[in-house]
């Protein structure tokens, strides 16, 4: 069974978590993100199922982890304009997206026919599983925040 994920009450959950609205929007037909060829660093957040065995994925770009975590944790945007430019989150911001992650997973969770998932760690983008390169499900999201063009993917196996 593959995961499904449905776009206005992710963006919903992150807006009201995170205080303000984020602008994540579906992003264009055509507009799919490629993180192993994304010009900045992405991190990927595993989503297993209760048998530990990972069905799914949330990817996002480095200014998504530092705007969304920034903001779960009121950083400053001359904080967060810093840690994209040096091309880093610091331990706290991505401590804090991992958060906003895990309070989406019960979005995720209550979508009908959807397996339970928890997250597993967050990493730097790599390799992943082969699955990841053709889901059988995806959801991409962008947004222009004024900082920072953000992207994340959730992905389904």
């Amino acid at each position: 069974m593959s995961l499904r994920f449905a776009a206005g009450s992710l963006v919903d959950t992150l807006d009201r978590t995170l205080g303000h609205p984020t602008g994540l929007r579906l992003a264009p037909a055509g507009e799919s993100w490629d993180p192993a060829s994304a010009p900045a660093a992405a991190w990927r957040i595993p989503l297993l199922d209760d048998a530990g065995e990972e069905v799914g994925a949330v990817v996002a770009d480095l200014g998504a982890v530092v705007l969304l975590g920034g903001w779960l944790i009121m950083l400053p945007p001359g904080s967060m304009q810093e840690q994209v430019a040096e091309g880093r989150p610091s331990e706290q911001v991505r401590e804090a997206y991992a958060e906003v992650v895990n309070v989406l997973r019960g979005e995720i969770n209550n979508t009908r026919l959807n397996p339970h998932v928890v997250p597993g760690p967050l990493a730097p983008y790599g390799d992943g599983p082969a699955w990841q390169a053709a889901p059988a499900n995806r959801l991409d999201l962008r947004a222009d925040t004024g900082l920072v063009t953000i992207r994340i993917a959730f992905l389904g196996r």
